[in-house]
This record gives C-alpha cells, sequence and structure tokens, in this order.
C-alpha cells in the first residue's frame, strides 16, 4: 500500500474468536523500521483482550525497557490454586513471588539486586513473567529496548 512515509507491507488476519480484525503496516525508510499494529472491533459488542507481540531483540542484564509508564501489573504468578494478579508502581517493586529476594540475572553482589529493585532493568525480572504497564494520559504510549551500547529498538 502507498502511505506518506512510501510503498508498506501490511499483513492482517480476521480473528474468529474475537470476531476483530488485527493489522500490521510495516515501511522501510532508511536504516529504520516504521511498524504500525492495529487491533479493529467492528461489531458493537466490546471485546477483552490485549496486543500481544514478541520482536527477536538480544538482551542482557544491563539492557533495559524505556517507557512513560507509572504501574504495573504482573499477571503470571503461579500459586498453589490459580494464578495471582498483583499491581505495583514502575518500575521500582518487589516482584510478586514467594522469594522476593531473588534478583534475576545479576548476581547478589549488583547494586540492582534488592527488594524493590528497578525492574526497567531485565537483570532484575526474576525468570519468565508477564508484566503490563500503564501508561497514563495524555503520556504518548511507547516501549523501548535499550542496550547498553545504546541501540535501541521501540
Amino acid at each position: 500500500i502507498d502511505t506518506e512515509l512510501g510503498p508498506a507491507l501490511r499483513v492482517y488476519e480476521f480473528d474468529r474468536y474475537n470476531n476483530t480484525v488485527w493489522q500490521v503496516d510495516m515501511v522501510l525508510k532508511g536504516p529504520t523500521l516504521w511498524v504500525h499494529p492495529k487491533v479493529s472491533n467492528p461489531t458493537e459488542n466490546d471485546v477483552r483482550g490485549y496486543w500481544w507481540t514478541c520482536v527477536a531483540h538480544t538482551i542482557t542484564g544491563d539492557s533495559r525497557v524505556v517507557t512513560p509508564a507509572v504501574g504495573a501489573v504482573q499477571t503470571s504468578i503461579p500459586t498453589n490454586e490459580a494464578v495471582t494478579v498483583g499491581k505495583s508502581a514502575w518500575p521500582v517493586f518487589a516482584t510478586f513471588i514467594k522469594n522476593e529476594s531473588f534478583c534475576g540475572v545479576r548476581q547478589a553482589s549488583s547494586p540492582y539486586s534488592y527488594k524493590g529493585a528497578d525492574n526497567s532493568y531485565y537483570g532484575n525480572i526474576p525468570g519468565h513473567v508477564d508484566i503490563f504497564v500503564r501508561i497514563p494520559k495524555p503520556r504518548t504510549p511507547y516501549i523501548a529496548h535499550s542496550a547498553p551500547d545504546g541501540y535501541s529498538i521501540v
């Protein structure tokens, strides 16, 4: 398709479960790949859902998530009976697991390894978790991943 930035590639699909349509428009302009995801609900009914994206990006314990978020919800906290949901401020909070002193991939001697760690650093996130951030209006929503060498992806 033609756009203001030049020719774009659009991928899309109809979601039969929610009766919604998702699409992703992609434009390569110089060395930058611009991506615009969109979910549309053509029905009159509200539907539950969220946009999940998996982007291949090399990370280390010193890689960081940069976002204008003020809060977070962690949903993958297994207990013996169910999955617990925890809410917190972003990015400094103790993880919602039984052993809150777990310090992720960092060594115990790291200055970032403590209860209430800055979880914007991947090294402070203990294992595989789902963390959803809350970005209040009128802030522009974005999530960027920044490597220690300054390389970033938004």
